[in-house]
């Protein structure tokens, strides 16, 4: 073997050992940014699979893909938002509370948490992923309640004018028919503060009627 021939060999040597690198793929990309929070194209796949597992596997009554896609980012901008509502109101969801809800669809689903656990393979929803976002659903849904709560304040005078103005009203022959009250109550109340707003409420139902 001459010197060039001895020269050629080593560099296909050289080259046979140089590692092939392969074009690499999109693994996951920011859709949208929510305040200090990000949404995830992988956040948006796992959602289309949970609407899909709720549905039954029933993709013939979903509405189009594009559609479809817009509505589940407009529901993870909202839930987003509603958990960083829950976050700052110090919401938390133990998992005593999150097994128990779970338990309590799988029973409206007619199966054990275990055959329901093993459904969710066929739609290649991991068990960690289903828990996490049943967890942010039962948090996104106490803010929204507790939004709600601080957005309706009555106070018992105000109850109290108001009954004045009905039974004044009532003299006059108009009558009314009630079907809701709602009162105030703050996270935490005591027995005697939910027995109260009872007894307002029922007063005030009386005076009405």
């Amino acid at each position: 073997m001459n010197k060039w021939t001895k020269i050629a060999a080593g560099f296909l040597l050289t080259l046979s050992a140089v590692p092939a690198f392969a074009v690499p793929n999109e693994l996951d990309r920011v859709i949208t940014v929510v305040n200090s929070d990000v949404i995830l194209r992988s956040d948006i796949d796992t959602m289309r699979k949970m609407v899909i597992f709720n549905a039954d596997g029933q993709t013939d009554k979903l509405p189009p893909e594009e559609q479809l896609n817009a509505q589940l980012l407009n529901g993870l901008i909202d839930e987003k938002l509603q958990l960083q509502q829950a976050e700052r109101l110090g919401i938390r969801v133990g998992d005593i509370r999150l097994d128990q809800a779970i338990a309590s669809i799988a029973k409206q689903k007619g199966m054990t948490v275990q055959q329901l656990r093993k459904k969710l393979i066929d739609y290649r929803l991991s068990w960690a992923a289903y828990r996490e976002e049943i967890r942010q659903e039962i948090a996104a849904s106490e803010a929204r309640n507790a939004q709600v709560r601080r957005r309706v304040s009555i106070l018992p005078q105000e109850v109290d004018a108001l009954s004045k103005a009905l039974s004044a009203e009532q003299q006059q022959n108009t009558q009314y028919r009630i079907s809701h009250i709602q009162l105030p109550l703050e996270e935490g109340a005591t027995q005697e503060q939910k027995k109260s707003c009872c007894v307002i409420g029922s007063s005030y139902q009386a005076k009405a009627a």
